[in-house]
């Protein structure tokens, strides 16, 4: 009897296992339902199609959800909660959009909504803090009928390598794909990081004015202003205010010129009220001047075009640019005269653009015919007036929030853009000769140690040194050639093969000459360095004694090319006034310097081109 109704229980168990597991039929049918791409309906989507994008993501701190949208209007993507600020459409936009674009649906994993916060594909909007760290990414995507085409949200990195878990919001499914994106609700990463849109190449003004604002008399008291200049045929910045013992930082400079062509905004505002200005820190002038609390930094173009940069208040804001609030600064208040609840440090800062047009910047610009030659309102409308005019239209709708590391780069003080001249008894390695001063060219300083009897070495040349190299700062030793083995080092001047300086600096040596060469880290290791014994923006010191010189063999007439009887040859031409010639800068005794002799004194020169990160690049001069 116990046989029988044990068989029973066996064969009902059977029974119910079969008829709970789907034929291949169901299966099959199952799997047909089931789109392939992880879009509305399985269809495909097409990118031109897409004109909305929103993200969202997970606030721990705050305990809420952070969105971000994009949309495309009349072609071009801007930020509708920022006044429509133009989006980096480009890079952002396009990156975000296609990576979870037509993405192949991988394999189901679960269809149990408890598991989401596991596989962190918990929706950021769903009402309610409790499932805070389960909190995935929501990205959204609607076509030009207003319908969503793409609607995920992404959680954390599979097992797999470079798979994610995913699920379609609305629906409790997770399954794995490869979604390739950087999902981001900050404002700064959706916006272009040159607002400016200027290379540090194209400047030659740079200004930093420091005044003093009395906003109720609204009176403007100038204290100082710096002002640096670069001509269109130089390599190095120059500064008439420049204090005795001192020489213009190329390095510092390049600094703050790379810090302006890679302003990372943090925030915007309109520029329609004029409520804002003084609420901003920013005050017009009854001459319709504007001023920034904080001071402006100017820079000029060779096109003529002229940047004011000026800064106002501190806003208070995070990196999201979530809210951007102004706030009075610490100090007394001005009713009890107790001090006042310090506030956090400054986030960011406010900052407007002014442009304007200068045209003895332009180096386009035509000639001004002589003064009495030309009616009033008769000379020509400069090209450049356009462009400024067209370039503030851009300017003009925004405040710009900006990060208060990024103000304190674009706002350095003056002094700091300045450094002692080298003290040649205190450089390391032989001793410059009393007589001996150190010369300045083409951004390095240099003296010959002993002038060589052979021969002279030019660009194009193959040559062998020695050489020993020191950081100026400490005089650490860092290289020599007798390091290793005493083999001299061979290269080709002017190829690049060694650091700028050196192209720069062994041109016009003579065998069995010695040179000691001072050379800033803008035409040595740059602002990277060479770790671990150059460290960043290191100043360099180097003794080259010049062993060998192998001259560049002339090219070889062309085929066709037939030698001119004597009495065909062409005169000789006539011999410039002395008072005609170049003067170098500094003429070391008995020898040639760097600038007689280097090729950047040809018409078809190359000059270092300042940049603030890494060796000099090259340029041809104009």
């Amino acid at each position: 009897m116990k046989g029988a109704v044990i068989a029973s229980i066996v064969l009902a168990a059977v029974t119910t296992w079969w008829t709970w597991w789907p034929s291949k039929s169901e299966t099959a049918a199952s799997a047909a339902r089931t789109p392939a791409l992880l879009t509305l309906d399985g269809r495909k989507v097409e990118p031109d199609d897409v004109v909305s994008l929103r993200v969202a993501s997970w606030d721990a701190d705050a305990k809420e959800p952070q969105v971000f949208e994009v949309a495309r209007k009349g072609g071009v993507w801007v930020i509708p909660s920022k006044y429509d600020y133009p989006a980096d459409g480009g890079s952002r936009v396009g990156a975000t959009a296609g990576g979870v674009t037509n993405v192949p649906r991988g394999a189901l994993v679960s269809g149990d909504a408890k598991q989401h916060a596991a596989f962190g594909v918990v929706d950021p909007l769903k009402d309610g803090a409790a499932e805070s760290d389960g909190r995935g990414k929501r990205v959204t995507l609607k076509d030009k009928s207003g319908a969503t085409v793409v609607d995920l949200v992404v959680g954390k990195a599979a097992e797999h390598p470079g798979l994610s878990y995913v699920r379609e919001a609305g629906s409790d499914d997770v399954y794995t794909a490869k979604v390739d994106v950087d999902i981001s609700t900050a404002f700064k990463d959706w916006v272009e990081t040159d607002p400016l849109k200027i290379l540090a190449a194209d400047l030659r003004m740079l200004a930093i004015r420091d005044y003093s604002l009395n906003v109720e008399k609204q009176e403007i008291d100038e204290r100082a202003s710096t002002v640096f200049e670069r001509k269109k045929d130089q390599t190095d910045w120059a500064c008439a205010e420049t204090p005795e013992g001192m020489e213009v930082d190329q390095d510092a400079l390049g600094r703050l010129l790379g810090e302006a062509g890679a302003i990372r905004l943090v925030d915007v505002f309109p520029f329609s009220s004029p409520n804002l200005y003084e609420k901003f820190g920013f005050f017009r002038t009854e001459d319709n001047h504007v001023y920034g609390k904080e001071g402006v930094l100017t820079l000029g173009a060779k096109d003529g075009l002229v940047y004011h940069l000026y800064f106002g208040n501190v806003a208070v804001t995070d990196e999201s640019g979530k809210e951007a609030k102004p706030k009075e600064e610490s100090g007394a208040n001005e009713k009890d005269g107790k001090e006042k609840t310090p506030l956090p440090k400054p986030a960011s800062r406010y900052m407007a653009v002014f442009l304007s047009y200068d045209p003895d910047l332009d180096e386009a610009a035509p000639p001004k015919p002589p003064a009495g030659l030309t009616k009033p309102g008769a000379e020509p409308e400069r090209a450049g007036e356009k462009r400024a005019l067209k370039e503030q239209a851009r300017f003009w709708k925004f405040f710009y929030v900006i990060g208060d590391e990024t103000f304190r780069k674009l706002r350095p003080d003056a002094a700091t853009l300045f450094k002692k001249l080298p003290d040649k008894a205190a450089l390391p390695g032989e001793k410059v000769p009393a007589e001996v001063r150190l010369a300045k060219a083409h951004g390095l300083m240099y003296a010959d140690l002993k002038i060589g009897a052979g021969d002279e070495a030019a660009a194009g040349d193959e040559v062998d040194v020695q050489y020993t190299g020191w950081l100026e700062k400490d005089g650490t030793k860092f290289d020599g050639s007798l390091d290793h083995g005493g083999k001299p080092f061979t290269f080709t001047i002017g190829e690049g093969g060694v650091i700028k300086g050196w192209d720069l600096g062994v041109p016009g040596m003579k065998t069995g000459g010695k040179r000691k060469l001072v050379i800033p880290a803008n035409l040595g290791y740059g602002a990277q360095g060479s770790p671990p014994k150059i460290p960043a923006g290191a100043s360099l010191v180097f003794d080259v004694e010049l062993v060998a010189v192998r001259k560049k063999a002339p090219a070889p007439p062309p085929a066709e090319e037939k030698k001119l009887p004597e009495a065909e040859k062409p005169a000789a031409p006539e011999a410039k006034p002395a008072d005609e010639e170049k003067t170098p800068e500094a003429k070391a005794p008995e020898g040639k310097t760097p600038e007689e002799t280097t090729p950047e004194a040809k018409t078809e020169a190359k000059t270092p081109v300042e940049t603030p990160a890494g060796p000099a690049k090259e340029e041809k001069q104009e």
